[in-house]
C-alpha cells in the first residue's frame, strides 16, 4: 500500500496554520477568552514546530542522498566511471600477479554492489565480514561505515591501498583513475556519506517525535472546536469558521 507521508504532513501543516490564523483573529475580538485561546495556540505552536522539523529533516535527507548518489553513480567524474578505467588497467597489465588482480576486482565488485553469481555472493559476504571487523577495529561509527554505502567506502579504501602498493607500475589511461584523484574523491564521498548518516538520524528522531505529537495536535484541534461551540454555540459564526477547517 502506497503511503505518502510527505503529502499528508504538508496537508496537515497547511490546515493547522489556517486554524491558528482563525484563532489569532478571534483572540483579538474576544479578549475575555484570550487566555484560553492563547493556551491552546501555545500547545498548537509546539506541535506545529515538531511537524515542521519532520518536513525539513525529510527534505534534508533526500537532498544529501541525492548529492551522494550523483557523485557516486551519475557524475561524469564520479566513482563508477573511474572503476571502469581501473578494471581495464588490471585486465591489460599482464605482469600483475593473478592474486592482486583478483583481490582488486573483489573490491571493485563490492563498490559497484554487483552480485552476479553464487561465488561472488559468497566472496562479497566474506569481504563484508572483513570490512565489519576492520571498521570495529578502527572504532568507526558502525551506522556510517558498515552496510550499504559504508561497505562500498571501506572497499574503496582497501582498493586504494592495494593500488598504492603497485607504485610506478600503476599507470591507468584515465587521469581521474590515478591515486591522488581517487583519494580526493574518497574524501568527498566520505564527507557526503557522513552528511547522509547525520540527516537520517535527524529524520528518524523527528519522525518519532511527530508520531507522538500528532495525536496531541488532533486533540488540541478538537479542544479548540469544543471551546468555540460551548462559548458561542454551534450556529455561531465563530464556530462555523473553525468547523470549516477539517484537520486530518
Amino acid at each position: 500500500m502506497s503511503y505518502n507521508v510527505s503529502e499528508r504532513m504538508a496537508n496537515r501543516l497547511e490546515k493547522a496554520r489556517q486554524l491558528d490564523e482563525l484563532l489569532k483573529g478571534m483572540q483579538k475580538m474576544h479578549q475575555h477568552h484570550s487566555a484560553d485561546i492563547q493556551s491552546m495556540r501555545d500547545q498548537f505552536a509546539l506541535c506545529l514546530e515538531i511537524d515542521q522539523e519532520f518536513t525539513d529533516s525529510e527534505q534534508l535527507k533526500k537532498g544529501t542522498i541525492k548529492e551522494r548518489e550523483h557523485m557516486y553513480m551519475h557524475d561524469e567524474k564520479g566513482l563508477m566511471k573511474r572503476l571502469s578505467s581501473i578494471n581495464r588497467f588490471l585486465m591489460g597489465k599482464r605482469t600483475l600477479a593473478t592474486s592482486t588482480v583478483e583481490l582488486a576486482q573483489k573490491h571493485i565488485r563490492i563498490i559497484r554492489g554487483a552480485n552476479n553469481s553464487k561465488k561472488s555472493k559468497t566472496e562479497d559476504k566474506t569481504n563484508n565480514t572483513m570490512l565489519q571487523t576492520e571498521s570495529d577495529a578502527k572504532g568507526k561509527d558502525s551506522t556510517e561505515h558498515t552496510g550499504g554505502f559504508g561497505n562500498k567506502l571501506l572497499a574503496l579504501q582497501r582498493l586504494l591501498t592495494l593500488l598504492s602498493k603497485l607504485g610506478p607500475t600503476y599507470t591507468p589511461g584515465n587521469e581521474l583513475a590515478k591515486i591522488n584523484s581517487l583519494q580526493k574523491l574518497y574524501v568527498q564521498l566520505e564527507k557526503l556519506n557522513r552528511a547522509v548518516v547525520l540527516a537520517k538520524r535527524r529524520y528518524a528522531k523527528a519522525r518519532l517525535a511527530s508520531k507522538i505529537e500528532g495525536k496531541k495536535l488532533m486533540y488540541c484541534c478538537s479542544d479548540i472546536k469544543n471551546l468555540m461551540a460551548s462559548t458561542y454555540g454551534y450556529q455561531s459564526q465563530e464556530y462555523k469558521q473553525i468547523k470549516s477547517v477539517r484537520y486530518t
